[in-house]
């Protein structure tokens, strides 16, 4: 590279940052950094986004497995009501029940009282079913699948 002839791999010796429209490198005087397109020369600037995404997915993949591990999953079971609304319960917190007019509105409802029921249960120092004891828990609310038992003619 012409403006640093002995920086034989700048991709990996410099650090870049952005303004959001231009490419800027820091350079040794933290008073000036060099606008890379704009300086005398060619360079190429390029991200390899596919192992940076790829490693961003496993990683949520296994934060996910992580929490399941832990114990804090609250399945939830939902059945249309004769209205049209659909009730949502959770079986394992007795008394944990909420409504709503489609399937995500209950959903959303059955998490907001997931939360609230668990925080209530810490906050009065009692066991939560099926974790037991705790301090802090984030549940994580599943829809258990129902089997549909086939019919026999």
């Amino acid at each position: 590279m012409k403006n640093f002839p002995d920086v034989d791999k700048p991709l990996i010796k410099f650090v870049f940052i952005s303004d959001g429209v231009n490419i800027f490198t820091l350079t040794d005087d933290p008073n000036i950094c060099l606008d890379v397109f704009k300086s005398p020369g060619q360079f190429v600037f390029s991200i390899a986004l596919t192992g940076i995404i790829t490693e961003t997915q496993n990683t949520i993949v296994r934060m996910e497995k992580a929490e399941e591990a832990t114990g804090n999953i609250f399945e939830v079971e939902m059945e249309p009501e004769y209205d049209g609304r659909w009730h949502i319960w959770c079986p394992i917190l007795r008394g944990c029940h909420t409504w709503g007019h489609t399937q995500s509105e209950a959903m959303q409802y059955i998490e907001e009282a997931v939360n609230l029921y668990v925080d209530a249960l810490i906050e009065d120092g009692k066991p939560i079913p099926g974790v037991g004891k705790v301090t802090k828990i984030k549940p994580i609310i599943r829809l258990k699948e129902k089997i549909e038992e086939e019919k026999v003619a």
